[in-house]
């Protein structure tokens, strides 16, 4: 039986994209804003109004909810943004490109990627809306910024501007798919202009969107005491808080319902209604989850430089 070669398919990286078409603007009235709404959403800006014409938008990256709010918060402008190219499989190249979305892969040098973006700056005239981290935030605080960012706002020559967002990550954590559906707030802060671009290193420019890109969504819920009263809350925890904080043991960790606990040793932590963790007997070790984590990574380091 003969055997066929299937053509192999590339996707265009070249090819110019186009301004948003009009069903981004549908998405946006019958998606975007009645979910913000019953969120009670609030949006501030700061030095918004010294921005004339397109601009490089920077924003935080926890939650599908980040796309609602990017969307409601820079009208009236159109906006280009990208995304991997699992998302244009998902979603299909026709409807994406159509959104003025721009494809990618992640952390590789897309020299046309850079490209398409000061296309679409300066001869769609549209803002462009990047997601820096490249990735889900995994514990609600900032992940990775690399260099190389400040490299192209230098090239791009255009003003920046941050979005940060805070409560979309402890609505829907990625470890916990479950929307529950609570608060969400958002910051539009210009944070550079086209003379501080023009003028500064990159090495400066990426110290200024750094200080500016710095978020924790634990403490956020904390402090702003948003209650998430979900009774699976606490699904999922184990996922990121996978070695023990008593016994030090990994893999051995699971949760459901409010709880987190061990196998190990036993001990239980629980989860309650602020995203603060306490243990049922002894000490608690780290109340805030982002403690635990960065616990967690220091572990690995010491791990590596131990050669173990």
């Amino acid at each position: 039986m003969a055997v066929t070669k299937e053509k192999v398919r590339r996707f265009n990286f070249a090819k110019k994209p186009h301004r948003p078409g009009f069903l981004l603007n549908v998405a946006k009235e019958i998606i975007s804003k009645p979910d913000l709404k019953k969120r009670g959403f609030e949006l501030k800006k700061t030095g918004m109004e010294t921005i004339q014409g397109p601009y490089l938008l920077l924003v935080t990256h926890s939650s599908m909810v980040d796309f609602n709010i990017m969307l409601v918060a820079t009208e009236p402008n159109m906006v280009n943004n990208v995304m991997t190219l699992e998302g244009f499989k998902d979603y299909t190249e026709p409807l994406m490109r159509h959104l003025g979305v721009l494809g990618t892969r992640k952390f590789v040098q897309d020299f046309h990627l850079v490209k398409n973006i000061k296309y679409c700056i300066e001869e769609l005239g549209t803002t462009f809306a990047l997601y820096p981290e490249a990735r889900y935030s995994l514990d609600g605080c900032t992940s990775y910024l690399p260099d190389s960012l400040g490299k192209m706002i230098k090239i791009l020559k255009v003003p920046v501007a941050v979005l940060q967002i805070h409560g979309n990550f402890v609505t829907c954590p990625q470890w916990n798919k479950m929307n529950k559906k609570t608060y969400v707030e958002a910051e539009l802060k210009k944070i550079l202009s086209i003379n501080d671009v023009k003028e500064m290193s990159y090495q400066e420019i990426n110290e200024i969107v750094r200080d500016n890109f710095q978020y924790d969504d634990f403490k956020w819920q904390y402090e702003k005491q948003i209650k998430i009263d979900h009774p699976l809350r606490a699904n999922g925890l184990h996922s990121l808080l996978y070695k023990c904080a008593s016994c030090k043991t990994e893999g051995k960790m699971h949760s459901a319902g409010t709880m987190l606990w061990c196998e190990e040793c036993g001990k239980r932590w629980e989860m309650d209604e602020l995203g603060q963790l306490h243990a049922l007997e002894g000490e608690t070790e780290f109340p805030h989850i982002p403690d635990w984590f960065e616990w967690e990574r220091q572990q690995v380091r010491e791990q590596i430089l131990r050669g173990e």
